[in-house]
């Protein structure tokens, strides 16, 4: 067994807790393995053991078996009812198997234990936000900051939670906080360019995923969204080298073959796009704006009945769309489809009746329906 673990009594353990995370977190996965399998000897021999059942636990829980971890903490937690230590481990792990209530009880046991932890604080923070309640998270990444100011996790977390309540200017200072306090933080460096995003920052958003990227080359999220904002930016070739990168790491990701498909459509590349389109809705069956992108490369190959198809599927997932419905309308412009081209327009004007584009194409449609135009199936 690793000595530094060997040589630690129980007391020790509890007030060096960031030193054996971090023993642990720095062994090799094999060299674990087999500190677990003398642990569990010793368990064996004694199983009150609550030393080597508190490291089993842990190193269980970094190695993912997040259910054979909750057992030991479990245990320990029966031998040593008060340790709010474990308590807190065993709420991560719960919260890792995805049990949010069950991990919600621990931290709230860990709290009581403990009022002054406030990472207990964070880390229930983030299982409420789980849970949808994120203005109770919020309240707790509050606490977390109030008892310790210096936590960037805690001002990430808020910064989140800003984030999803609509308060971006909130969010990206707390983002920047977090960052400040730890400049590798890659994933508040992440979340702060999706907000300069959502704000039309886009040269500071290209900045913050730059400096992701360079400090996590293989990150194919961070690739995938700086690849979107190169394409907002206008910047084709450059979208299309990030964005074959991130597909090349992640095959699965349909977010991205949509974004490339984009790209490639914008580049007048149809049948590359289509492509693209057609393995992402193999992924996302049900995603109205892959079939909305799918019916675009159809009209720019000239498939006109098949981009009405795929728009009324999309219509049908996402029916108070007036975009859709526009798009839609005009494609049966062009096949002559007059009277159903404004039936479209004028759904898309109960939506909203300022749309001009739906208010454009039925004076269009009633000029060309008028007119007789040849193309007219009537």
């Amino acid at each position: 067994m690793n000595e530094e673990l060997a040589n630690m009594n129980r007391a020790e353990m509890l007030e060096c807790a960031e030193k054996i995370w971090e023993v642990i977190k720095n062994s090799d996965p094999e060299k674990l393995r087999l500190t677990v399998d003398v642990l569990t000897e010793a368990i064996g021999s004694n199983p009150e053991d609550t030393d080597s059942l508190t490291v089993r636990g842990l190193i269980r829980k970094e190695l993912g078996e997040h259910r054979l971890a909750t057992e030991d903490f479990s245990r320990v937690i029966a031998l040593v009812p008060g340790d709010a230590a474990t308590y807190l481990e065993r709420a991560r792990s719960h919260a890792m198997l995805g049990d949010q209530r069950a991990a919600i009880e621990d931290y709230d046991e860990a709290i009581r234990l403990a009022p002054g932890n406030s990472v207990a604080y964070c880390d229930r923070g983030v299982a409420v936000a789980e849970l949808g309640d994120v203005a109770g998270a919020f309240r707790d990444f509050e606490t977390a900051i109030e008892l310790a100011p210096d936590d960037a996790d805690a001002h990430y977390n808020r910064g989140l939670a800003h984030f999803q309540m609509r308060r971006p200017h909130d969010a990206l200072e707390d983002f920047t906080r977090a960052i400040d306090l730890n400049p590798r933080l890659t994933i508040a460096m992440h979340n702060r360019a999706l907000v300069h995003l959502e704000l039309g920052h886009n040269e500071r958003a290209l900045g913050d995923l730059d400096a992701v990227i360079e400090l996590e080359p293989g990150d194919p999220i961070a690739l995938k969204h700086r690849g979107i904002v190169k394409l907002q930016m206008g910047d084709m070739e450059g979208a299309l080298r990030d964005l074959d990168h991130s597909v090349e790491l992640d095959h699965g990701d349909a977010g991205a073959l949509r974004s490339r498909g984009a790209v490639l459509g914008s580049m007048g590349t149809y049948e590359a796009a289509f492509g693209d389109f057609e393995i992402s809705l193999r992924i996302d069956p049900d995603n109205a704006i892959a079939l909305a992108a799918r019916a675009l490369s159809h009209v720019g190959l000239g498939r006109h009945e098949q981009a009405i198809t795929d728009y009324g599927k999309a219509i049908d997932l996402d029916p108070g769309n007036e975009r859709l419905l526009n798009s839609r309308g005009m494609v049966l412009m062009d096949v002559g489809e007059y009277g159903r081209a404004i039936d479209d327009f004028n759904a898309a004007l109960k939506v909203d009746p300022a749309n001009s584009a739906a208010r454009t194409g039925i004076a269009l449609a009633g000029l060309m329906q008028a007119e007789g135009d040849p193309s007219d199936g009537g």
